[in-house]
């Protein structure tokens, strides 16, 4: 579904479990430029493996406590 999203910018904060991973992921899908903070940036990091890079960029991992 293409929410018209493409070419901005989101920060998702708890991005790397949960509701806001799944947000991180589908924002990624929808072509939205996603940077991810969580306390885990490893965590963050291996949520791209789940975007579509055809659709969207890597989610970009931030260090946030």
């Amino acid at each position: 579904m293409k929410l018209g999203l493409e070419n901005r910018r989101a920060l998702v904060l708890g991005a790397s479990k949960g509701l806001g991973a799944a947000i991180a992921v589908a924002l990624a899908n929808e072509g939205v430029e996603v940077h991810g903070a969580a306390r885990s940036v490893d965590a963050v990091a291996a949520l791209n493996g789940q975007v579509d890079p055809q659709n969207g960029g890597p989610i970009q991992p931030h260090h946030l406590d």
